[in-house]
């Protein structure tokens, strides 16, 4: 099967790009021959690895820096060329990652032999309304739609006929990894923007660090926001406490040593940083917000945490570094994680999904 995997700009940071490499690795190694197409190339290079023989489209060089009117008529004088590479390179299936790519895919593909599938990776209610009215309308015309969490696959069930519940894979090295270790580290990783919470977390660090002053939270992500939470950070006083490191593409850096890892986010698709800190034996805290951690950490998987409940997020910090017992169940709990997200446990699931399109 030729797949074609539709992004916005694959040479950016995020976890929709992560995932996209290990996708499309993950197609290659079982036989597909996958290209990725995306809009634009706003760096000279990728931040992550990708297979060989994965082909790399660009639509366009970058991306305008223009109002929302201009980027909409930006995306939509894309379609054009997109339908064009559709047509050249014949894909069986076009996989569009998220809204809009979702809308423009599924656009392009009218027509043609190619399906379009939407494939969503942030939670239904991250949308504004506008957006969830277009979605709700244009997926009923994809060959399918994919989601990642169970909240979402009920919300679209009632306006998709063809709804697949596909989490992501998170794929690991096959070396040696430093397991947690019982100390007073901390971290958390994510691009530094309001969705994801970390003014939170600097919050209920306040109050962590009032009973242990020798905490260490460690952040490792670049965003908007950096500026406005190294402020809030220093009028905190905890400029000793609570570390931007920046964007780092080694995990044994980021989660090796460390004590427990803390979701911060007002707002998930997935979590996939939960799953991937779960790999190096990291007990588990999370907001439950909407949608993905309480899947991921459902069962006793880790501490869900009442949303917007700071108080109870740095309670629940405190129990992790004052309980070891507690600690050490916690991390046995997160260590049965990584097996479920596995390419082998996840990718029958887009097999499945493939062999179901109609030719």
């Amino acid at each position: 099967m030729k797949i074609g995997i539709l992004i916005n700009d694959i040479t950016r940071t995020g976890g929709t790009e992560k995932i996209t490499a290990t996708l499309s690795d993950v197609f290659c190694r079982n036989g597909h021959d996958v290209a990725i197409v995306s809009c634009y190339k706003s760096n000279d290079c990728t931040s992550f690895h990708f297979n060989a023989d994965v082909d790399m489209l660009y639509l366009s060089r970058s991306a305008t820096l223009a109002g929302r009117m201009q980027r909409i008529k930006n995306y939509v004088s894309l379609i054009s060329e997109l339908r064009r590479v559709v047509r050249r390179e014949k894909f069986d299936v076009l996989l569009c990652q998220s809204f809009p790519m979702s809308f423009m895919g599924i656009t392009a593909c009218c027509g043609t032999s190619t399906k379009a599938v939407a494939c969503e990776h942030t939670s239904y209610d991250y949308y504004g309304r506008g957006v969830r009215l277009v979605s709700n309308a244009i997926y009923r015309f994809a060959g399918a739609l994919v989601v990642i969490n169970s909240s979402d696959k009920e919300i679209y069930d009632r306006f998709c006929r063809r709804v697949f519940m596909i989490p992501n894979i998170v794929g690991f090295d096959d070396g040696p990894r430093q397991q947690a270790s019982y100390c007073p580290n901390i971290v958390s990783v994510g691009r530094l923007e309001h969705h994801k919470g970390f003014d939170r977390l600097i919050e209920a660090m306040r109050a962590v660090v009032s009973c242990h002053n020798n905490a260490v939270l460690h952040i490792y992500g670049d965003g908007d926001e950096r500026d406005a939470l190294r402020q809030q950070i220093d009028r905190a006083g905890l400029s000793s406490n609570v570390f931007l490191h920046g964007f780092c593409t080694d995990p044994g850096q980021v989660y090796a040593g460390k004590a427990f890892y803390v979701l911060p986010s007002r707002i998930e698709g997935f979590g996939l940083v939960l799953v991937e800190a779960a790999s190096f034996g990291l007990p588990l805290i999370a907001f439950d917000c909407p949608n993905g951690p309480r899947d991921i950490l459902a069962d006793d998987g880790g501490i869900l945490v009442a949303d917007n409940d700071v108080a109870g997020l740095a309670d629940a910090m405190l129990r992790l570094l004052e309980d070891e017992p507690a600690w050490l169940h916690y991390r046995e709990r997160s260590r049965a994680i990584p097996s479920r997200y596995s390419e082998e446990s996840i990718y029958p699931l887009w097999r499945g999904l493939f062999e179901s399109l109609p030719t």
